[in-house]
């Protein structure tokens, strides 16, 4: 990786107009399993009044893990790429500190013993995938972090806004909450992500762009494991075809981990006692 650029090079060279932005690229490079993701059952149940406190209950362990993993690696970086990105943006996108409150604000001062008892095959799956990714390549932590960052800033307001009212909540999910300019923070974080394109050589490009298709994934897996680990959930699940379109979704972008998700969610046919 060329990191002998200095910053005003790279502040002097986001300013260039770009063919294509990388920025763009990013977003269109998981797209297709962006829109599986939001047509899936748990997506929908997201939004309705069948999410319960104690289905987010489960929701905010699996971010828990995920974020305080993600957030631990960017805070205690060497790693220039990624260091920089977390000292300009760390205090505007942090959200560990947010679901700690969210978790004793439902669990209260036990939630920590919540943590690995509640903790789902998928989720295990994929803070490994993020302590692997960070340990060989860690600019490519970053592919994660777009994900997920991009996705609360994008759709936390009205994903809280209807939890808190069907639930008939005054408070609560914290971690939906940006105290800062939502539209500036999205915007820098894009031109951010166009300066890593003019920064990383032909084939990081390629890396990082492979490796948002595979967060994506992961997001997906985590979305089936926390639909299908609600009981309640689970004959549904057995009439439709969501098992389906997973396959063909990760067959398609990884047979790895297609292979992998093809014994998930086999094993998943039958009730899960979490």
């Amino acid at each position: 990786m060329k990191r002998s650029l200095s910053e005003s090079v790279l502040i002097q060279n986001s300013g260039k107009n770009m063919e294509n932005k990388y920025s763009m690229m990013v977003k269109n490079a998981g797209w297709d399993i962006h829109s599986h993701i939001h047509r899936h059952s748990y997506a929908e149940k997201l939004l309705s009044r069948k999410f319960t406190v104690e289905d987010y209950g489960m929701y905010i362990i699996q971010l828990f893990h995920i974020y305080d993993t993600m957030e631990i690696l960017m805070e205690e970086t060497t790693d220039p790429i990624v260091s920089r990105f977390w000292k300009k943006f760390g205090s505007r996108l942090k959200r560990t500190d947010l679901l700690v409150l969210d978790l004793e604000y439902y669990y209260g001062n036990k939630w920590k013993s919540k943590l690995d008892t509640n903790k789902l095959y998928a989720t295990d799956y994929y803070t490994k995938r993020l302590i692997e990714v960070y340990n060989k390549s860690p600019y490519l932590l970053l592919a994660h972090a777009y994900i997920r960052y991009f996705g609360d800033l994008s759709g936390g307001k009205i994903v809280r806004k209807r939890f808190l009212c069907n639930n008939n909540l005054q408070e609560g999910m914290y971690f939906y909450q940006f105290r800062t300019d939502v539209k500036q923070l999205k915007s820098d974080y894009r031109k951010f992500v166009d300066e890593l394109g003019l920064l990383f050589s032909q084939k990081e490009r390629e890396l990082f762009l492979r490796e948002v298709k595979e967060g994506y994934l992961l997001n997906y897996s985590l979305f089936t494991d926390l639909f299908i680990s609600n009981s309640d959930d689970i004959d549904k699940y057995k009439n439709t075809d969501t098992d389906t379109t997973l396959l063909q979704v990760v067959q398609t972008n990884s047979p790895v981990f297609g292979m992998m998700m093809f014994v998930l969610v086999c094993c998943f046919m039958y009730p899960l006692s979490m």
